[in-house]
């Protein structure tokens, strides 16, 4: 019997209330569940029948529990969301590195506009709101944002973060916080996280390109200090390694940015050094959106050189040609992130979990086997 004993700031029945919301809230009680009888109740605890009872009628009074006569009392469908947001603030942040991609809204942010819905989808369903910024390199800054959102996040999704003493300033200030696509080299064990394997999209589009025939595979690699374009380029020389091709240095452009703007600029470098490849593949689908226009769309894709993108941007498809691309799974990427945050948020000691989402292949117009070869046959 767990005897409850009286406190001179927690009645007996305010004490015993806590009790169940706690169940509710870490999944003892889960929705659908029967709550122990009133005698059941009385026994464990040893309160009496009328404290039981004023504790039963003021939870269902919440909306945390139904009662059904004759039948018994159960917990309601949504009542672990509703005991989870007690004391909370409803509110969850987004915080986003720039560096991987230089925007200056969230409406021109391709990639994270998206995962911002899949979020904002898992946040609805458990009466949470999302508070969203852009951080920047100064590190100063980030603090101050990071400071400025204690009190009122429950948690942090943080996204591209490249820089582990930001994680730290988020955890010294005892958020509970999930990563998104980190760029730290040495995750810290104690965070969630959540990625794409971008490696695996990387490989399966060399390894279609080298399937249609292609040995001369250009790459714009996207810039050095993200770990998505660094994956994505790992990805590029293993399948080219897989199907005997040799890596040749000259066909790879590193790029600063993500923009479309600069895919152009590498690509036009790229012309100017290789006239001779006859497929190329962009790190992003900005990139390849870019390369395309140098290249000169639909007059030379796929006819004389096939491009590959990432990510499966809303652009993509409308590209003349319609682009092949390796589609992110950004949406996904966001609804679970957000559930993890969530179920971090009500039990801090669920163990860390890491999780990589595959990414497919979406084949449409801008590849086909190299020109010599289609003559041949």
């Amino acid at each position: 019997m767990n005897k409850l004993v009286r406190k001179p700031n927690r009645t007996l029945a305010q004490q015993l209330r806590d009790i169940l919301v706690e169940q509710i809230r870490n999944g003892m009680l889960r929705p659908g569940d029967k709550v122990a009888s009133e005698r059941e109740l009385t026994r464990q605890y040893g309160v009496s029948r009328a404290t039981v009872r004023n504790t039963v009628l003021g939870l269902a009074a919440e909306g945390l529990v139904t009662r059904s006569v004759g039948s018994g009392t159960y917990v309601v469908p949504d009542a672990g969301t509703r005991a989870a947001l007690e004391g909370e603030t409803g509110t969850i942040g987004l915080l986003v590195g720039r560096q991987h991609v230089p925007v200056h809204r969230i409406r021109d942010d391709f990639y994270y506009y998206k995962v911002m819905e899949g979020v904002q989808v898992e946040l609805a369903a458990s009466r949470q709101h999302l508070l969203f910024s852009y951080l920047d390199d100064d590190e100063q800054e980030n603090a101050r944002i990071v400071a400025g959102l204690e009190g009122k996040v429950d948690g942090v999704l943080l996204a591209e973060a490249g820089s582990s003493r930001l994680v730290q300033e988020i955890h010294a200030r005892g958020l509970p916080c999930v990563l998104i696509n980190p760029s730290i080299e040495d995750i810290d064990q104690r965070f969630d996280s959540l990625g794409v394997n971008n490696r695996s999209g990387a490989h399966k589009a060399i390894a279609f390109l080298a399937g249609l025939g292609h040995r001369r595979i250009g790459c714009l690699r996207g810039p050095a200090a993200s770990q998505a374009a660094q994956d994505r380029f790992d990805g590029y020389c293993r399948a080219l390694s897989e199907a005997g091709i040799g890596f040749d240095a000259s066909l790879v452009v590193e790029v600063e940015g993500w923009t479309a703007e600069e895919g152009a600029a590498a690509a036009r470098g790229l012309q100017a050094r290789r006239r001779d490849f006859t497929a190329l593949f962009c790190a992003s689908d900005t990139l390849a959106l870019g390369a395309m226009a140098v290249l000169g769309g639909a007059a030379v894709v796929p006819g004389r050189i096939s491009v590959i993108g990432f990510d499966d941007i809303s652009l993509a498809s409308h590209s003349v040609p319609p682009l092949t691309t390796v589609r992110s799974p950004t949406f996904e990427l966001g609804r679970l992130a957000g559930r993890q945050l969530l179920a971090r948020i009500r039990n801090p000691s669920l163990l860390v979990s890491g999780v990589l989402l595959s990414p497919d292949l979406v084949t449409r117009q801008t590849c086909a086997a190299p020109r010599a070869e289609r003559v041949g046959q």
